[in-house]
């Protein structure tokens, strides 16, 4: 889960505001939905950020209230589904029942964090999002030896960032001869030997940048490949290495 803190703390470096704030937003979403998936939405919101975050938006109200919760998990919640759906920072009228309610928050780069003024709770954006990142590492570090949660984390989405594996397809744009030697072996077992040869030497010309004539007969070959075997993972892998307007016909223009 460090990715995610991780790229809090760099939205922030970056003075990416919108990126940390609404990425932090969403990290008890994901983190109660690992912890507790048959919870409902706001049920675990607020479960995970009372655990995890409540503590981080307490404190003094200048003599008036001590240990006061300046966000509640439903101050949070709100904001959550204002900010997230549609980019506001009002949570409603504030509860006059409760003492320093909240009715919107006001996010600022000037340094001032818990200030409450008639309803309007100004906060700090920096400090805001590193309180999300370091909870989401609390947390991470809590649920370390939690078998469950742990096989739901290893399931969650990733972004690939090398080379990687499909069903019968290896994807990677920068791939060495090697790999794409070994890739298009798998597809040569599904050939005639003649069929074979003629996709081994298309291989061998299709990234001849010197050479647009034996390039292009090496895209007729293979585009002739893919359409006579009518190969789904061939043309996939075609596509995602040569490009997706690299085989008229088969990938577009």
């Amino acid at each position: 889960m460090q990715e995610f803190s991780t790229a809090i703390r760099d939205a922030v470096k970056a003075e990416a505001w919108f990126s940390g704030l609404f990425l932090a937003l969403a990290m008890p979403d994901i983190c109660g939905k690992l912890a507790w998936p048959t919870l409902g939405n706001g049920a675990r919101y607020k479960q995970w950020f009372g655990q995890y975050l409540s503590s981080s938006f307490s404190g003094d109200t200048g003599g008036v209230t001590s240990g006061h919760e300046f966000v509640t998990p439903n101050d949070a919640w709100q904001l959550r589904c204002s900010m997230l759906h549609e980019g506001s920072d009002e949570v409603g009228p504030a509860n006059n029942a409760r003492p320093f309610a909240v009715a919107k928050f006001q996010f600022s780069t000037t340094g001032s964090h818990l200030v409450n003024v008639n309803g309007v709770l100004v906060l700090s954006i920096a400090r805001f999002c590193d309180a999300f990142a370091d909870a989401v590492d609390r947390w991470g570090a809590d649920v370390q030896s939690d078998t469950d949660v742990q096989a739901r984390i290893a399931k969650r989405s990733t972004i690939k960032i090398q080379g990687f594996q499909l069903p019968g397809v290896f994807v990677d744009r920068s791939a060495s001869d090697g790999a794409l030697e070994a890739t298009a072996a798998e597809f040569e077992k599904l050939m005639d030997n003649e069929t074979a040869e003629r996709f081994r030497k298309a291989l061998r010309h299709a990234k001849d940048v010197e050479n647009a004539s034996r390039r292009e007969q090496s895209h007729d070959i293979l585009r002739d490949v893919a359409t006579k075997l009518d190969v789904v993972d061939l043309k996939v892998w075609l596509r995602g290495e040569f490009g997706v307007g690299g085989f008229p016909g088969i990938f577009g223009p």
